[in-house]
């Protein structure tokens, strides 16, 4: 397998680098669930995600990413779930995560970015999600969130600040 792998990286380089982006894309979608058969997503995800996030990130300004993710995601987000043991995969990517961490780039535009993200992208997930989920689902999916959203976010709060989170949160709720 070396061997092989050493004389095709400097072919595929050259040759990725002669396709356009058009051809790339194509060739993301059709070639993404064959790569993924048979692989243990549990422990190839945490590390796809540590190599494709610093890349994400600095493509969401380039709106031809924003067209290209839901395409690719939808290929091979069904095939990554069968399978897949969430937790094994959770611990793997907080390592990833750690590991990511190391890297002060990373570190100071990650939390940003994500905060920024979310509450843009979060309702539309929820709406689709939401729409297919009985109420017990429901009730456990929306008490855990929860939960860790407040133990999260206040964790590192002075009395006075926790305080005032949560009033405001207690208003939302009402």
């Amino acid at each position: 397998m070396k061997f092989v792998k050493g004389m095709m990286d400097p072919m595929m380089d050259k040759m990725i680098k002669s396709f356009s982006k058009e051809e790339k894309e194509e060739m993301m979608l059709e070639m993404m669930p064959k790569m993924m058969e048979g692989i243990d997503m549990s422990e190839m995800m945490p590390k796809m995600m540590g190599t494709m996030i610093p890349i994400m990130m600095n493509g969401m300004k380039d709106k031809k990413l924003m067209e290209i993710m839901p395409k690719m995601m939808s290929k091979f987000k069904p095939v990554m779930y069968h399978g897949i043991d969430f937790k094994k995969c959770s611990k793997k990517k907080d390592e990833m995560v750690e590991k990511m961490m190391e890297n002060e780039e990373f570190k100071k535009t990650f939390p940003q970015m994500f905060t920024d993200m979310m509450p843009n992208m979060i309702p539309g997930c929820l709406n689709r999600v939401y729409a297919g989920v009985d109420y017990n689902k429901n009730e456990e999916f929306t008490t855990k969130m929860v939960e860790l959203f407040i133990k999260k976010s206040t964790a590192n709060l002075n009395k006075s600040e926790k305080r005032k989170l949560l009033d405001k949160i207690k208003k939302i709720v009402k």
